[in-house]
């Protein structure tokens, strides 16, 4: 029965997310437990052989509507995807949706904590066919500061989380 799947492309994507300033724990795991088993006499004759590192990182969490609304702003409905966010395996918060009818320079929602900047964040944005601003506090809320309420877009807003 196989003991751990292994790949030596763990050692290059290992060393690829080093570059790149990223977390390898994971990979590192891995490869610290195929390492103790390679000393106990095991190897590649007695265990399974198979990629998996990149599978490993592709998980990506669903995403979560927004649950509860501020100053009358609403979902746009239609064929629009509702006001959601969701964090990537690399900690970054995505917005996405499109929202309306609330007040502007007011709160539209606020995220949950682990979903919030550790800086207040300015976004330009498309609000009815213009350009707007989407203000991000540390506290999570979620202001749509300059624009026109008939419509407020929150795609691409994406930002590294606290």
């Amino acid at each position: 029965m196989p003991i751990i799947v292994y790949d030596q492309k763990l050692d290059q994507l290992a060393e690829s997310i080093r570059q790149k300033g990223g977390d390898t724990s994971l990979v590192d795991a891995v490869l610290q437990l195929y390492q103790v088993l390679n000393n106990q006499g095991l190897d590649e004759s007695n265990i399974a052989v198979k990629s998996i590192g990149a599978d490993l990182l592709k998980t990506q969490q669903a995403w979560i509507d927004i649950s509860e609304f501020l100053n009358s702003w609403i979902n746009y409905g239609a064929l629009y995807a509702n006001a959601s966010y969701m964090k990537d395996s690399f900690g970054f918060v995505h917005l996405r949706g499109l929202i309306k009818n609330g007040t502007v320079a007011a709160p539209a929602f606020t995220l949950p904590v682990g979903y919030r900047p550790a800086y207040q964040m300015d976004f330009t944005v498309v609000s009815h066919n213009a350009f707007g601003s989407m203000w991000i506090s540390t506290a999570g809320v979620v202001t749509p500061q300059v624009g026109d309420n008939l419509w407020f877009s929150l795609e691409n807003i994406i930002f590294k989380a606290a």
